[in-house]
């Protein structure tokens, strides 16, 4: 008997209709008609006989499962490097061969795409993001009696752990420890403070007259006499 519809060893994601020319079928073990269709998932061995006893066989697999992709999260963005593997066939990245385990550790914008043997592929698209957000409008470790416009290139931002927005102006004498940080999860920290309070000086009175010896102190910075 001719078989026709499929042929030998094929391994497809679409159902097959089969047809045969003579005799009666039986498909993986229960009758089948000339003309069914095969839907399900699996191997299936198709075996046809005629009215002598000639047979023939055609043995096929039906995959419609896409492969599964590990180790790398679809539209993630992170700041670590990642090592994706895939279950079975073949995959590309960025258009380039990829094998399965490969570390892939570069910043950039990658889609990776695998493909099995029956033509099922699953794309996996991710950013890998190693640059931590510029912080503006403020110098780490600045102390000043001048306010300040902290401004950031991307992410969100705290201000002594409270929601900052970028570009809102803080002038109220303090410490501050401003935290950057993007959706990648890099960080910027920048601290800085504000202090508008002159120094104390004690010893010594303004505009005083003395006839003895002073010795002036003072708490902070550095100070000088007569210029």
């Amino acid at each position: 008997p001719i078989i026709t519809g499929i042929t030998q060893g094929t391994v497809t994601r679409e159902n097959v209709a089969l047809s045969f020319n003579d005799g009666t079928g039986v498909l993986d073990g229960s009758a089948f008609s000339s003309g069914e269709t095969v839907a399900s998932e699996g191997g299936h061995t198709l075996t046809v006989t005629d009215a002598t006893g000639n047979t023939s066989n055609v043995t096929f697999t039906i995959d419609k499962t896409p492969p599964v992709v590990l180790g790398v999260v679809h539209n993630a963005i992170q700041n670590t490097s990642v090592s994706p593997t895939f279950t079975g066939g073949t995959a590309t990245l960025n258009g380039n061969l990829f094998l399965s385990g490969t570390t892939v550790g570069a910043e950039g914008f990658y889609t990776l795409v695998a493909t099995d043997e029956a033509g099922n592929s699953t794309q996996v698209i991710f950013t890998l993001d190693f640059t931590a957000p510029a912080v503006g409008g403020v110098v780490d470790g600045v102390v000043t009696n001048s306010s300040f416009t902290p401004t950031f290139s991307d992410g969100t931002a705290t201000l002594n752990s409270q929601s900052f927005l970028s570009g809102t102006q803080v002038s109220a004498e303090g410490a501050y420890t401003l935290v950057a940080t993007d959706v990648a999860g890099n960080s910027t920290l920048v601290a800085f403070t504000i202090d508008r309070t002159p120094p104390l000086v004690i010893g010594v009175a303004n505009n005083a007259f003395y006839r003895f010896s002073v010795s002036p102190i003072f708490g902070e910075g550095t100070g000088t006499l007569n210029g």
